[in-house]
């Protein structure tokens, strides 16, 4: 992943000069956007030496693509008043997760996700951390429950995650583009906030 000013840096082993076979590495380096379409292709550096600069120059009429996070908050946002995410339920008497996946075209377990993520703003983090976070292992939506029964099932089980499930979580909600590249920087201040959350939160039976 480049940084805010476009930069980047690989490292790849000594080692492999002797598992191909031969004395010389040869470099090709290749940029992708978030659908992972080949935007830039660098001209193979033949005999590589241990430090080399390859640089891009990117078309000016591509753009960067969405990340499913932005979609959702494109798509979403235009739907509802101000504030009313808060308010949206999905039981026996209301169906506003429904109602919003055909609206927008987004399944009903990531407009949950996304409710959800907008639900847990109040302790302190922001929304992209609880949607990378949602998208983890340890939760699942369950249509069969409510939407408020959900969130009851997340705040239950926060106490049970560690650095290491966080950090992975969010890992892979970058590696999978659903959440802005450049909050990548944000992940250990996010680690810290939320360990010293659930030190806070009441633990549940």
């Amino acid at each position: 992943m480049t940084d805010d000013s476009g930069s980047y840096s690989i490292e790849y082993s000594t080692n492999l000069r002797q598992k191909q076979g031969r004395g010389v590495v040869d470099l090709v380096v290749r940029a992708y956007d978030a659908h992972d379409t080949i935007v830039a292709e660098s001209p193979v550096r033949f005999s590589a030496r241990q430090n080399e600069t390859i640089d891009f120059t990117i078309a000016s009429e591509w753009k960067p693509q969405p990340t499913e996070f932005e979609k959702l908050k494109t798509a979403l946002e235009p739907l509802l008043d101000q504030g009313s995410l808060g308010q949206l339920e999905e039981d026996n008497e209301r169906q506003d997760l429904t109602f919003l996946s055909g609206e927008t075209g987004f399944e009903k377990n990531l407009v949950a996700r996304f409710v959800l993520a907008q639900r847990l703003l109040h302790l302190g983090i922001e929304r992209e951390f609880w949607f990378a976070l949602l998208g983890g292992s340890f939760f699942k939506y369950a249509e069969k429950n409510s939407l408020k029964k959900n969130l009851a099932i997340v705040s239950a089980v926060l106490h049970t995650l560690n650095a290491s499930g966080v950090r992975k979580a969010l890992t892979d909600s970058f590696n999978r583009r659903e959440i802005p590249a450049c909050l990548h920087e944000r992940t250990e201040e996010w680690i810290k906030a939320f360990l010293q959350l659930v030190k806070r939160l009441p633990l549940r039976p």
